[in-house]
């Protein structure tokens, strides 16, 4: 049975001007990313800076509630993701000679269809990792924090804005004015760049994170730069070219075995979950198992047509045989 309240709640929540506001932030920030992405190699995610600026703009056009500047904000901080999608992936076709035969239609093709097959992935694997796992999220639970804080004013307000301030200042005496170093306590060691960055964004993300996490990226740290690079060409084992490559093919390395990891270990069994239950009787109550919508079968549909309608959309397009 439907139900009205839950309709009205989620009218409140997606609104055209939360979408409006959304999208052209999203529009800033996929070139502001992309950017940044090829110019650093790294990609910052503006979680924080999108919360605030989302429940900014919607207060100055009336009253908006926590849930709508979510949204927003959600809408306007996806952009990140995409940049980083395109960014990571897009160069290597100039890099492997085949830019004249990619147009940019070709590329917002694929890049359309790989954030819906991200969607529909995350609809797989959002209720083991949000709702089961309980995992910490340290930017998502950031971000939701600086909403409450801007909603509730008062001292949370004033140290939440306060910090942001202090935190902005810092950053202009050490990149633009050049007063306060950027890096602490380096070390010379050929192929080793090793030292202390000094930012307060990262004292901040090490607070959320928590030890246990800093301590083992503390100690990857040390194995690559020391264990390898260090004392790999100290004993004669590889130039230090050759142990940088190491140390970045094992990082990479790292993080492709642990998606595959979560594959299998988490996204197989949810996928086995749904076949089950539609398999089921359907007077047995299995809807508990459902992943996006309340009913498994429709959760299927969802899934099964969306991917698809991208498959469709991609042969068509980028005239595939």
């Amino acid at each position: 049975m439907s139900n009205p309240s839950n309709r009205a709640s989620m009218r409140g929540q997606l609104t055209l001007r939360g979408v409006v506001i959304g999208v052209l932030g999203c529009v800033i920030i996929t070139a502001s990313s992309a950017y940044t992405a090829l110019k650093m190699g790294a990609l910052p995610w503006p979680i924080v800076f999108a919360a605030v600026i989302s429940l900014f703009f919607l207060k100055l056009m009336g009253n908006a509630s926590l849930n709508e500047a979510n949204v927003t904000h959600t809408i306007m901080s996806a952009g990140a993701m995409v940049a980083g999608g395109l960014a990571f992936t897009i160069p290597g076709a100039w890099m492997l000679g085949y830019a004249d035969q990619i147009s940019w239609l070709d590329m917002f093709i694929v890049a359309l269809a790989g954030t819906i097959l991200g969607l529909l992935a995350t609809a797989l694997i959002h209720r083991h990792f949000i709702v089961d796992a309980a995992l910490e999220f340290p930017t998502g639970n950031a971000a939701a924090q600086t909403l409450r804080a801007t909603e509730a004013g008062g001292k949370t307000g004033k140290q939440l804005f306060g910090s942001m301030a202090l935190a902005g200042i810092y950053s202009v005496l050490r990149d633009a004015l050049g007063i306060v170093p950027s890096m602490l306590c380096t070390l010379n060691i050929p192929g080793v760049t090793f030292g202390i960055y000094n930012s307060p964004m990262l004292l901040s993300v090490g607070f959320l994170v928590g030890f246990a996490p800093v301590a083992f990226w503390f100690a990857g740290a040390l194995l690559g730069n020391f264990g390898i690079i260090v004392g790999g060409t100290a004993a004669g084992l590889f130039d230090v070219m050759t142990a940088q490559g190491i140390v970045k093919s094992l990082g990479m390395g790292l993080m492709m075995g642990f998606g595959v990891a979560v594959v299998l270990k988490d996204i197989l069994p949810q996928v086995a979950g749904i076949v089950r239950g539609l398999a089921a009787d359907s007077s047995t109550d299995t809807d508990e198992q459902s992943l996006i919508s309340g009913s498994l079968k429709l959760d299927a549909g969802i899934i099964g047509l969306g991917a698809a309608a991208i498959a469709v959309v991609i042969a068509i397009a980028l005239d595939l045989g």
